[in-house]
């Protein structure tokens, strides 16, 4: 078995036996968090200033909007662990037998 590198040690590791995306799926979530609410915010604030009824509407649409880009986000982040759990238990199974 490998030592397992810290953050930068795996960073800068040219054979890309170590992998960095597991430890930043945290910090990916919550940027798209920030992002996808930044955003949503951004055009129902748009919408408000020009009229309360398209504001209203485009309040809803941009909840709406946010929880569906989530929820993709999410999914492509759990999709994204699941390849990575694969390696790994393909590499545990290589090295049994």
């Amino acid at each position: 078995m490998e030592d397992v590198k810290g953050f930068f040690g795996s960073l800068f590791d040219l054979r890309f036996k170590n992998f960095i995306t597991p430890k930043l799926i945290s910090v990916l979530y919550i940027l798209m968090l920030i992002g996808n609410a930044a955003g949503a915010l951004f055009v129902i604030i748009g919408a408000f200033s020009e009229s309360f009824g398209y504001g209203l509407l485009r309040f809803i649409i941009g909840i709406v909007g946010f929880v569906i880009l989530m929820i993709l986000a999410r999914v492509l982040l759990e999709v994204t662990i699941v390849l990575f759990k694969i390696e790994e238990n393909t590499r545990k199974s290589n090295a049994q037998g």
